[in-house]
């Protein structure tokens, strides 16, 4: 009987709780609906609203529109955009954005609500206003293109190279200049961060949106490129200008290069293609038998003295072909000739430690150093090549009917050619520990050919008298 009574009772607390519930939101509802009654039938904009953050509740849409347009007035005296980063500030007015605002198309809006679409949408919006408030958000037209080309001039002096680090070489003193990363602006992100920032309202500020290029080169790279490893120095001619400028192109590039242990360096890859482009000339070049203009033509010096620096320097030989004929840079079974996409120059770092490649022109000379560091189990190094056998040339004759009879012309010099072997000897001591076979180099031999002239002259013709 008592557990009866109790649930009778705990109904009750409900039902009166409901009723309760019932009764305010009626008073509420009767209070909301005579608040808006008189809006409802007027040209006043609803209680609550703000246009781009100006309250317009109350008012008619030519005052919402002055309202707003004096808002603007003082907000336009400021720049609209600042965009800031590391202590640098741009600013962007009104003008250098084509920027335009329609302040009565906002209070129109502002007016619109809770007076359009069905009964059910009105009342959810005037309930909304009159409880929770309704904001509008500033619309407003600008030229896009105008601010993607400011923020291409801001990122063309922000944006910064970077700078490995480099050692600097003074005699017997070695300098380490720390690397500098550079930054580029990111110009999509920046220009997406900037429309969206003046969504937000005007007046704002942004930060530029840098990625950070890290130099490939630091100078924790270079703490133990102490020594001068090897050094080899080449000349050449100071005629050809196009000549000399392939190999003062390919020198830089190879400059500064450093080769990490059990790295394989490839002289194609690290100089990239020779184009005109490029910066390369068309120099004298060998192409199949043939010494022809060839874009590029004269780099195979630099690979020649490159090879020669890192054999010295104990360095071991991956990939390196000789020259069809012999060069005069450098002695018989030391040359590298390379082609991009055909013949490359390739050496591993076989030592325990990197090696720093400097390649420097001065003059007629081009000279490459191999700096590293020096260990006690390191061997001197010479190379050597045994008699190379001489191959001479024949002389081929051909008849040349255009030629007068007897009269000889070398349609093509001759050239000798030779085998020979080269070899790189390890001394520790004074004593040889090691003789290595580098190479049997074949420079093929190019016959002579010599055209005689083999046309009969025409007998003379006698006048006979009549």
């Amino acid at each position: 009987m008592v557990a009866r009574l109790e649930g009778i009772q705990i109904k009750q607390r409900i039902i009166l709780a409901i009723s309760v519930l019932l009764g305010l939101l009626l008073a509420s509802g009767v209070g909301f609906i005579a608040a808006n009654s008189s809006f409802f039938f007027s040209d006043a904009i609803y209680p609550g609203i703000e246009a781009a953050g100006v309250p317009v509740g109350g008012l008619s849409v030519d005052e919402a529109t002055a309202a707003i347009d004096k808002m603007l007035a003082d907000k336009l005296k400021a720049p609209v955009l600042t965009i800031q980063h590391e202590g640098k500030r741009w600013t962007f007015d009104d003008k250098s954005i084509a920027l335009e605002v329609d302040p009565r198309a906002l209070a129109l809006k502002a007016h619109a609500i809770g007076r359009t679409g069905n009964l059910v949408q009105q009342f959810q919006e005037r309930y909304q206003v009159a409880y929770q408030g309704f904001s509008i958000s500033l619309q407003h037209e600008y030229s896009e293109e105008k601010l993607r080309t400011a923020l291409q001039q801001i990122a063309r002096s922000t944006n910064q190279r970077s700078s490995n680090a480099k050692l600097e070489i003074n005699g017997k003193h070695r300098i380490v200049k720390p690397e500098v990363h550079g930054k580029v602006v990111d110009e999509k992100a920046a220009l997406e961060r900037a429309k969206q920032t003046l969504e937000a309202g005007l007046g704002k500020v942004m930060d530029l949106p840098v990625l950070v290029k890290p130099a490939s080169l630091t100078a924790n790279d270079l703490k133990d490129v102490v020594d001068l490893l090897a050094s080899y120095t080449t000349s050449f001619g100071l005629k050809d200008l196009n000549r000399v400028q392939n190999v003062a192109l390919a020198s830089e590039s190879l400059d500064e290069t450093l080769v990490k242990p059990g790295e394989i360096f490839s002289y194609n890859q690290h100089l990239g293609e020779r184009t005109a482009a490029a910066g390369y000339k068309p120099a004298p070049a060998y192409v199949g038998d043939e010494l022809v203009p060839d874009i590029g033509g004269g780099i195979c010096q630099v690979s020649t003295t490159l090879y020669n620096a890192v054999l010295l320097a104990d360095q071991e030989i991956v990939e390196r072909s000789s020259h069809i004929h012999p060069v005069a840079y450098a002695p018989l079974g030391q040359d590298a000739t390379v082609s991009y996409g055909a013949l490359d120059f390739k050496f591993r770092n076989t030592l325990r430690h990197p090696i720093y490649i400097r390649s420097t022109v001065h003059g007629n000379q081009l000279t490459i150093e191999i700096y590293g560091k020096h260990t006690s189990d390191m061997p001197e190094i010479e190379i050597v090549s045994a008699p190379p056998k001489v191959i001479e040339p024949k002389i081929i004759i051909k008849q040349d009917e255009k030629l007068p009879l007897g009269q000889q012309k070398v349609e093509k010099e001759g050239q000798k050619g030779f085998e020979v072997d080269t070899y790189r000897i390890r001394y520790r001591s004074g004593s040889v520990i090691s003789k290595e076979l580098l190479a049997h180099d074949e420079y093929p031999v190019t016959d002579k050919i010599v055209a005689v002239g083999s046309k009969v002259p025409e007998p003379e013709k006698k006048l006979q008298k009549p």
